[in-house]
């Protein structure tokens, strides 16, 4: 790889449609965010549940053709959907990330790579979790 000069700055906020998970989805892995042609960072996962019951996910990183687990975050029942219960910000508590200029942990994405998540257990009837992904592509 030759050296880069410049200084890499981010061209577009490129938010992508939130993932929902309901029971037919079962524990199915689902594209949450496709990172662009010349990468890309993610600098926030907020996930909020309409669940009576605290839920477990799975994020993975995905080459296309094999899952790489990240990390398993427990959603609180009611996640966002109610005043008590905030949603949950999954980037905060994830150990090892870099951290950006503001300080806050950072996912960065190879280009064409994805984030992946599953349910460990299926959301219960008539309830879902939702994945919202906000990333920039460079």
């Amino acid at each position: 790889m030759p050296k880069i000069y410049t200084c890499p700055f981010t061209q577009n906020v490129n938010p992508q449609v939130p993932q929902t998970f309901n029971n037919a989805d079962g524990t199915t892995v689902k594209t949450c965010y496709t990172a662009g042609a010349d990468d890309s960072v993610i600098k926030a996962i907020i996930v909020s549940s309409t669940d009576t019951v605290a839920r477990d996910i799975q994020f993975h990183i995905s080459d296309g053709t094999t899952n790489f687990q990240l990390r398993r975050v427990n959603i609180p029942a009611s996640a966002g959907n109610s005043t008590s219960v905030a949603p949950v910000d999954c980037l905060s508590g994830f150990v090892g990330l870099p951290l950006d200029e503001h300080g806050n942990r950072v996912l960065r994405l190879r280009r064409n790579f994805q984030l992946r998540a599953n349910m460990v257990v299926a959301v219960t009837a008539s309830t879902d979790i939702d994945v919202i992904v906000l990333g920039e592509d460079y």
